[in-house]
């Protein structure tokens, strides 16, 4: 079997995880374990030994964090957590006669102990559990280690073709049972097995330095070693045997190159007694880097028939072992020089812990001081034995001694700094140091400078204010139109704005202001860019008064993150304190834009600390909020609050004196209920609440949600998230909303000139909503009585299908049978799709139900014929990789070509995070239509890499993360 299929099954089953001396384990579930005649509509429950931590099993943790075999057969509708955080809850559909299988791992507790194990759960929708079994024993082959199955799992599979190089699908539909092996015996049972033709495979795991990782693979197979099937019929079949090989990933402990060099040199010398060691490379097995390696290569030359040996050993075995001569080698990667000139390593050298500790002495430790600290910044360090003198000729010469080379390399999206520390390998002595950056992202983007500056004491009243930064500012970013969305000023109704204007340099921005006498103002800047991208990365504040004088008074405290695993650091996220004058927007349930701030502050540069200045006396509720900036959009991560004995918002006051002492009690947003599907009018109140609280006379003009359709369930009207637009015809602007079960989430503010042309609708056609009509839930039932249902009913199992549904006056859409006089209506659109393996449209339904929204009656119904052999264009498109990071696998998707170009010309490469092309994957005419490719970067270092599609004049890119 290839190496390169073995890590690929080894991610899709389980990814690398953390681990700690206490296990997260599961103690029971409903269904319980090979369990049958389960619902197919039902809630599975799986219990732990330990709380879990929030956020780390959702829908979007699929494949990272737990599977369902078959993929294809069931649908998880939602994921929630019991209150003790031990149970986990799935809201499933089922479908009858399917045997499934659940698997959990990467798992992560509140107190931070991961799982040391994965776990399996397995159950049946059929009546009755199947009499038939296999079962035997798994044995260790070639390995000098003592057999521990604790980590070993069998499967049944129907075929093997995921393990082919040019299919992507994984093991996924192909598992049709799974079971453990005994820790201690290897041997396994596994029960429920359906009559079938099957292939039998087995993997291994260890746990070696907080990591799980491959260390046996084997299938069940004939003498030459290729897999056979296994027939099961009126019996169960016992001692089916499996024998394990070693994987050539992995190894023991950590160990430095002295110990690893004596068995390199053994293992050369078996070919030829003469050759001679010209190069080891070690490279960090964990963090912080230490000098020492589970894996050391040795590459040895031969003189006499010019034979290059490359050899890896994990401290205690050969693991890996390649012989070629030096001319087979491609020419852009032999040395430099003369190999038969290159001083060979001597048989005693410095230590590579030695090396390294010299290498922190002399520059390295001041650099990684601060990105070991940081959970955002990838480590890489790597030890190199040579005399490669001609890599760095600025301090060493061919006269010199043999030398280690410590690299270490370390980055973040970004940048990325490598840095070279040379110490003599004979000597000890400190040769020199090289250090490169590079920054592919612009530097965090910061106030330098305002007038009037931050907390000082003004009389202006109405004059020009100014805010300069260190970047230049994009002024689409910072405009009227996104003020209370890209920054705000607070209190906001107490200043106007007559005009923002900018330095010629775009460094500064001038706002002609009128404030108002005797008031405390806070501007906040949180989501302006500077014209080259550059964001702010923590909060950015400036406050003054127009008060006689800065009060002397101040708040401060901690912010306490007990029962949370807070991994982001205080200079990665923006932290706001606030003192509001009503507890109601202090649960992190935010409806709309935040209100009644009196005051607010930041962080202290020594941490988890906060301040607010120029605190007036009075009696305030205070808070915090934590969010996090991910380029595309600023969100919530986290909120807190000064909390009484009943563990609510709980208020100061402040007469004479500082607080110090008022520390914040804080909680993970994930905490929050799930986000669940709801009709429309349980959320409209709230959208009502804050237009009118602006007073700007807005008017809904529509709104629209919508739903995917899962057989045998039918369409229900509700919708995760919706989206209202108003319109305010006295400035001829339009304010944008969407809300779902948690509030509103996204407001969005522009003028009408923003919207292309094309797409306005013109005003006298534009009429408002009522205050009130029928809700989607009604709507949506009205239309299945009148023909919805006849139609998804009737629809080809295979195809997917959604329903759309809005309310509006827009009955210039349908000219056929509404007019301007037509009441405002519910447009249910349903629409179903089937795509073959090429992704081209084969067949398509479409339809429309009418109803009068305010009365509730039918209008009319509209269907579409349906569509055979379809031509959709395709475009180009370029899928996330999965697994995404990765060890050494992992397989890229994407699209090429339109319905004019049968074939097309395609590029798919890889690049390192220096811009340099690492690997090729395709290159070529390929036809047009969806694609998958499996990258091996096996050969590669850990790292950030980004991968780029080129196809008819396009390009797309994406980044990925290797980690081994």
């Amino acid at each position: 079997m290839k190496t390169l299929l073995r890590h690929s099954l080894v991610v899709w089953l389980l990814l690398p995880v953390l681990l700690s001396a206490q296990s997260l384990s599961i103690t029971s579930s409903t269904p319980t374990d090979n369990s049958a005649g389960v619902a197919l509509n039902t809630t599975v429950v799986i219990k732990w030994n330990l709380p879990l931590k929030i956020g780390t099993v959702s829908l979007d943790s699929i494949g990272e964090r737990f599977m369902v075999f078959p993929e294809d057969k069931i649908t998880i509708h939602g994921v929630s957590y019991a209150e003790n955080q031990t149970e986990l809850r799935f809201e499933v559909t089922h479908q009858a006669d399917v045997d499934y299988i659940w698997s959990f791992f990467a798992l992560q507790s509140s107190s931070g102990v991961y799982q040391n194990q994965f776990e399996i759960v397995r159950y049946t929708t059929r009546a009755a559990p199947s009499p038939l079994f296999v079962s035997g024993r798994l044995a260790m082959k070639d390995s000098t280690m003592a057999p521990d199955f604790s980590n070993a799992v069998v499967m049944l599979l129907s075929d093997l073709t995921f393990m082919d190089s040019e299919n992507d699908d994984g093991p996924g539909d192909a598992v049709k049972s799974a079971s453990r092996a005994n820790p201690l015996t290897g041997e396994y049972a596994m029960l429920n097995v359906q009559p079938g033709t099957y292939y039998l495979m087995a993997m291994m795991f260890s746990i070696d330095q907080g990591r799980m990782e491959t260390i046996g693979i084997g299938t069940y197979a004939d003498k030459d070693g290729k897999p056979i099937q296994v027939f099961i019929s009126m019996h169960g079949l016992s001692n089916v045997n499996l024998d394990l090989w070693p994987t050539d990933y992995g190894g023991g402990d950590p160990v430095d190159a002295t110990q690893a060099f004596a068995l390199l040199k053994e293992r050369a010398a078996m070919a030829d007694p003469l050759a001679r060691p010209l190069f080891l490379e070690g490279r960090n097995p964990h963090m912080p880097p230490e000098g020492d390696s589970n894996e050391w290569m040795g590459v040895f030359f031969s003189e006499s028939d010019s034979t290059v040996q490359m050899i890896v050993t994990d401290g205690s075995r050969i693991v890996g072992y390649q012989s070629m001569h030096y001319l087979d080698i491609p020419a852009e990667e032999r040395l430099d020089v003369d190999i038969t000139t290159i001083k060979s390593i001597p048989d005693v050298f410095v230590p590579s812990r030695n090396a390294y500790q010299m290498a922190l002495q002399n520059g390295l430790g001041e650099l990684l001081a601060p990105v070991m600290m940081n959970h955002d910044v990838w480590v890489e360090a790597v030890y190199n034995l040579s005399h490669f003198y001609f890599e760095h000729d600025e301090f060493v010469s061919a006269a010199s001694n043999p030398f280690w080379t410590i690299e270490v390399y370390f980055g973040s999206e970004t940048g990325f700094t490598e840095a070279s520390f040379l110490i003599d390998a004979i000597t000890g002595a400190f040769l020199g140091k090289e250090i490169k950056q590079e920054q592919w992202m612009p530097q965090a983007l910061q106030i330098v400078g305002s007038n009037p500056p931050d907390l000082t004491s003004t009389t202006l009243l109405q004059g020009t204010i100014a805010f300069s930064f260190n970047e230049p500012i994009d002024p689409n970013s910072f405009n009227l139109n996104n003020r209370n969305r890209n920054w705000s000023v607070t209190p906001d109704t107490s200043v106007a704005i007559s005009d923002i204007r900018y330095s010629i340099d775009g460094h500064t921005v001038y706002l002609d202001v009128t404030h108002r006498a005797e008031t405390d103002y806070i501007w906040t800047f949180m989501s302006v860019r500077g014209i080259n991208g550059a964001i702010p990365r923590t909060t950015q504040m400036v406050r003054y008064t127009t008060k006689a004088a800065i009060s002397p008074l101040s708040v401060s405290g901690s912010l306490m993150w007990q029962g949370t695993d807070m991994m982001m650091l205080p200079n990665q996220v923006m932290v706001v304190a606030i003192l509001m004058d009503s507890p109601a927007q202090l649960t992190g349930d935010i409806q709309g834009p935040i209100v009644g701030i009196q005051n607010a502050g930041t962080l202290l540069p020594d941490g988890w600390t906060y301040q607010i200045a120029n605190v007036r006396p009075g009696t305030y509720y205070p808070g915090v909020f934590v969010l996090e900036h991910d380029l595309e959009s600023l969100d919530m991560i986290a909120y807190g609050f000064y909390s009484g004995s009943d563990g609510q918002p709980a208020s100061i006051t402040i007469t004479d004196q500082s607080r110090t002492d008022v520390h914040l009690s804080m909680r993970m947003e994930s905490n929050e209920p799930e986000h669940h599907p709801i009709d429309l009018l349980q959320v409209y109140d709230t959208v009502k609440q804050h237009v009118a609280a602006q007073a700007t006379g807005a008017e809904l003009i529509t709104a629209y949600g919508r739903e995917e359709i899962y057989r045998p369930m039918m369409p229900t009207g509700t919708s995760f998230d919706w989206s209202f637009i108003y319109y305010e015809s006295a400035t001829d602007t339009v304010q944008m909303m969407m809300a779902g079960s948690d509030g509103i989430f996204m407001i969005d503010r522009f003028h009408i000139s923003n919207i292309p042309e094309e797409e306005r609708i013109p005003k006298e056609l534009v009429k408002p909503l009522p205050n009130t009509f029928i809700g989607s839930g009604q709507a949506m039932m009205v239309a299945r009585s009148n023909g919805l249902d006849e139609l998804i009913n009737s629809t080809p199992p295979e195809a997917w299908a959604q329903v759309r549904f809005g309310v509006s006056q827009f009955y210039f859409q349908y000219p056929d049978f509404l007019n301007s006089t037509s009441p405002p209506f519910w447009d249910v659109q349903y629409n179903a799709e089937i795509w073959d393996n090429q992704n081209n449209l084969t067949w398509q339904r479409e339809a429309n139900f009418l109803i009068d929204a305010v009365s509730g009656a039918f209008i009319h119904k509209r269907v579409t014929t349906d569509l055979e052999d379809t031509d959709a264009p395709l475009t180009i498109q370029l899928d996330q990789n999965y697994p995404n990071p990765f060890n050494p696998n992992t397989v890229i998707g994407f699209r090429v070509g339109t319905q004019d170009l049968a074939s097309v010309q395609v590029k798919l490469s890889v690049y390192d995070i220096l811009g340099r092309e690492v690997a090729v994957l395709v290159d070529g005419v390929m036809p047009a239509g969806s694609h998958t490719v499996v990258f091996d970067a096996s050969a590669l270092p850990s790292g950030v890499y980004v991968y780029r599609l080129e196809s008819d004049g396009k390009e797309l890119q994406r980044k990925f993360t290797l980690i081994k």
